[in-house]
């Protein structure tokens, strides 16, 4: 196969698409030559661009999702001169705008310019096909979640959307799809009594041990203020549980659950009763 049968190929497969050359996104128009080499002929929205055939062409149709790529196509057609004259019924003007843009000096075009632009399927109308759509009833029994699926060798999970794709929807089904957050009553309950055995028991330490920790935890900007906090809730009725839980946590190397700690701290001393604690 000749390299002009080469270039010609890879124009068939892609002339009127968007394409990725340099960072930058154009129309694939066609091919010109002159006495020297073969070029890529781009339009950008205003002006043809040449690029050597021998430049990499990263096609965008099928390698994003097709809704982002129509979306693109939807931009072209609002902005790019081509089809903003040719949308005012102004086809002579148009055609030759298209003409004289297409003279190219010593280049010729290998082929008939493609100014058409090709959507992921050739129309517009349905492009996203039949939107997938559960009963109203089952809808509201899925209930709003994190649904992955089983993680794999290395661990990664995949998110689902039951609610909105048909694949995931069956897999929810089956009982593949699951929430990971979901549980019931009385895990939730059960949750709570080991939580409590835990992390709310008594326990002293002296402020200088609290200090340490405190800096253990926080970063420098926030160590006063969390330091303070802490201490004033080692004196108030209803955020002293947030004291306690702050000290077993860091005893039992849980720093991120220390820094919510602080957050609840930060809540309690402004209460006289303690509100009811959701886990």
């Amino acid at each position: 196969m000749s390299n002009l049968e080469i270039i010609e190929k890879e124009f068939n497969e892609l002339k009127g698409q968007l394409v990725l050359v340099d960072f930058k996104v154009y129309r694939f128009i066609g091919v010109v030559s002159d006495e020297w080499d073969y070029y890529n002929c781009l339009y950008d929205g205003e002006k043809l661009v040449l690029y050597s055939a021998l430049i990499r062409l990263t096609p965008l149709k099928k390698y994003i999702p097709k809704t982002d790529y129509n979306e693109m196509i939807t931009v072209c057609k609002l902005n790019h001169n081509d089809y903003i004259y040719g949308d005012n019924d102004e086809e002579k003007f148009n055609y030759y705008y298209k003409t004289e843009l297409s003279k190219l000096g010593e280049c010729d075009f290998i082929s008939e310019p493609k100014w058409e632009l090709v959507w992921f399927i050739n129309k517009l109308k349905g492009y996203m096909g039949k939107k997938f759509r559960i009963p109203r009833k089952l809808k509201k029994k899925i209930k709003t979640g994190l649904y992955l699926y089983p993680p794999d060798m290395n661990g990664n999970s995949v998110m689902g959307f039951p609610k909105k794709n048909q694949s995931d929807y069956t897999a929810y089904k089956q009982g593949i799809l699951k929430d990971r957050f979901k549980r019931t009553k009385s895990q939730i309950k059960q949750h709570s009594i080991e939580w409590s055995e835990k992390y709310d028991k008594v326990v002293e330490v002296t402020d200088e041990e609290l200090l340490e920790a405190v800096n253990d935890v926080f970063a420098k900007e926030y160590r006063e203020s969390f330091y303070n906090i802490l201490l004033r809730s080692k004196r108030h009725n209803v955020a002293i549980i947030d004291y306690y839980n702050f000290i077993n946590l860091y005893k039992d190397g849980k720093y991120s659950s220390c820094c919510l700690v602080l957050d609840s701290a930060k809540d309690n001393l402004r209460r006289s009763k303690p509100r009811k604690r959701v886990y």
